[in-house]
């Protein structure tokens, strides 16, 4: 949890959502994909068909609830057990700072709504 990730708050209804973005390296230009022009592909038509088909049958409603974060649950089931076993011990932080310039850019956007309240009420 110390890696830095951008963000996007969105407001939602009554509710604001934060999403996480990518990087600009983690993307790829569409230039650098080799993808045929479009309306053009060497599919035979009978490909085509067995493909439109097969897509057809493997898509489904999205319901979130369908997908677990493995990896996390994993890690937490071994967390757990080395806690059981009293296999534990003090973890000191990877890195330490000395003043709030070197900490990160992330803003604590719950200070920030409660001056904004603060100044909306004054007004």
């Amino acid at each position: 949890h110390t890696k830095e990730h951008l963000a996007v708050l969105i407001p939602f209804e009554s509710a604001l959502m934060l999403n996480t973005i990518r990087w600009e390296s983690e993307m790829k230009p569409m230039s650098d994909l080799k993808l045929p022009p479009k309306g053009k592909t060497d599919l035979k038509t009978n490909e085509l068909k067995m493909a439109t088909q097969l897509i057809g049958e493997m898509t489904s409603s999205w319901k979130a609830a369908d997908f677990k974060d493995k990896f996390s649950n994993t890690i937490l089931k071994l967390v757990n057990h080395k806690i059981e076993l009293g296999e534990t011990e003090k973890v000191e932080p990877l890195e330490t700072f000395n003043n709030e310039e070197e900490m990160s850019n992330v803003v604590d956007l719950t200070n920030l709504l409660i001056q904004s309240l603060k100044k909306n009420k004054a007004v």
